[in-house]
């Protein structure tokens, strides 16, 4: 009897029912929910009672929007029928009619295009293949309709999933662990001996018990200090934030001074003070997110003049500007913050240092389209660094992040165009076997540091720091770095 005494509350209860070998049944005749279930049979696989096999099992499942798209259908057979029914339909009336948001419209077009159906001209769009192919399925809305799947069974189409994993909530690998027994020849004697075992157990010693001596006449349950006990997992901050501020001390530690900002700036610290052309195809780098109202820039008066000049003619420069007529309207409107370069810009406008470091960590914002690389939202690393330095120094800080923070060593640097920079380069990493951007580098151009009032060398770059946590990490989903799942902040 003295296994028998071993035993926890729940392995008792499920005792009686392990011939059934049905977890369902286990859970109906004992009572007890799944979890207890399972954890009851580890400790009895633990004390050699049954021998325990647990099977990882993946199947590949609609999330919330496949389940959407094949009631309502893929946002492409959508955009294509209305294409197809509207000959020359105008771009923007068919992003407007076809009721898609801009991340479904984006990727119903890149679609669509892909398969040749439609063509793009003079901002309209027409269909290009006949009326009869127009009912054919597309393979994504047959494999769509077929799920779930064991993935073990889609080896084949290993490519298609890849693309729909591309697309925000169209497809989920479910994993799921099947847990199955068999009883030992222990096991089925220690079974036979539970059918007339009737011994009260005290399984817990209390002061109550002690006092009122309740523990005569009683065996208390022998504990098992080798059995597995389920882990506990303590309360701990998020680990991009930590990965932030350790980024921040190993900056400080060489001397680097944090820089900040506002998330709502305006056009002339975003743009125009870093010589981006108002009119110009230039600044179309990114795109935009404007606000309502527009940025008081009295106290900026002087400066404002400065890049005016430098814009128009290029000032004492030396450079012929963009020849434009610069618009104060236009400089003075509001936006969402589009890259800490702007944090940049307010530095060298506070008479900064010099010899100088500034960093920043800035949340920035740019319509895009959401996948596993870009999001509409995120955060940037930006510096610069004023004083005699040049090209090399810069290449050197880039591989010093990439080293120190990303924690690679197989980079490159590609030669790359900003408005603000001259010469400039991109960062790369080879990360999941394709080169990822990590962004972009330069020494800032006399046309944007001078009328700052700054006669030394600048050298800046823009990194994404968020890509930079995925190659440090191993994440290949830049998704996953925000996720809310609760095992992948526990093993973080």
């Amino acid at each position: 009897m003295d296994k028998l005494l071993s035993l926890s509350p729940i392995e008792r209860k499920i005792l009686p029912f392990l011939e059934l070998k049905n977890l369902k049944e286990i859970e109906e005749k004992s009572g007890l929910d799944e979890t207890s279930i399972k954890r009851a049979l580890q400790f009895l696989s633990n004390k050699k009672i049954i021998t325990l096999k647990k099977t990882k099992k993946e199947t590949l499942i609609l999330d919330v929007n496949g389940i959407r798209y094949v009631k309502t259908g893929l946002p492409e057979r959508n955009l294509l029928t209305l294409i197809s029914t509207k000959p020359d339909l105008q771009f923007q009336e068919a992003k407007k009619q076809s009721g898609l948001s801009d991340n479904e419209f984006q990727a119903a077009l890149g679609s669509l295009k892909d398969k040749g159906m439609i063509k793009i001209e003079s901002g309209k769009l027409t269909f290009e293949k006949s009326k009869e192919e127009l009912v054919n399925k597309f393979p994504e809305e047959k494999f769509l309709e077929s799920l779930p799947k064991p993935l073990s069974q889609l080896k084949s189409q290993e490519k298609l999933i890849k693309e729909l994993q591309k697309r925000r909530n169209l497809i989920l690998v479910e994993k799921k662990e099947e847990v199955s027994y068999e009883i030992t020849e222990e096991g089925k004697h220690l079974i036979t001996k539970a059918k007339t075992f009737r011994q009260d157990l005290i399984e817990q010693l209390t002061p109550e018990i002690i006092k009122n001596k309740k523990w005569k006449g009683k065996k208390f349950r022998v504990y098992d200090i080798k059995t597995k006990t389920p882990s506990i997992f303590g309360g701990k901050r998020h680990p991009y934030l930590k990965f932030l501020e350790k980024v921040k001390d190993e900056l400080s530690a060489i001397g680097f001074q944090e820089a900040d900002g506002p998330i709502v700036e305006d056009s002339f610290f975003n743009c125009c003070s870093l010589f981006m052309p108002q009119n110009h195809p230039a600044k179309g780098i990114h795109d935009l997110y404007f606000i309502k109202g527009k940025a008081d820039l009295r106290k900026h008066h002087n400066l404002l003049l400065k890049i005016k000049k430098t814009h128009e003619n290029g000032w004492k420069t030396g450079s012929e500007g963009w020849k434009y007529k610069f618009s104060n309207e236009e400089t003075s409107k509001l936006l969402l913050r589009s890259q800490g370069t702007a944090v940049s810009s307010r530095v060298m406008a506070s008479k900064p240092k010099i010899p100088g470091k500034y960093y920043t960590i800035s949340r920035v914002f740019r319509p895009d389209v959401i996948d596993s690389s870009h999001l509409t939202e995120f955060n940037q690393l930006d510096g610069i660094v004023i004083g005699d330095v040049n090209f090399r120094h810069l290449l050197g800080l880039l591989k010093l992040f990439a080293e120190k923070i990303a924690k690679t060593t197989k980079i490159r640097f590609v030669p790359a165009y900003f408005p603000f920079t001259e010469p400039s380069v991109e960062l790369q990493a080879y990360f999941d076997g394709k080169w990822l951007e990590l962004g972009g580098a330069g020494i800032f151009r006399p046309e944007v540091t001078e009328p700052f009032g700054i006669d030394k060398k600048v050298i800046a770059w823009g990194l994404g720091i968020d890509r930079l946590f995925m190659i440090e990490r191993g994440i290949k989903d830049i998704r996953d770095i925000f996720s809310q799942d609760i095992n992948f902040l526990r093993k973080s």
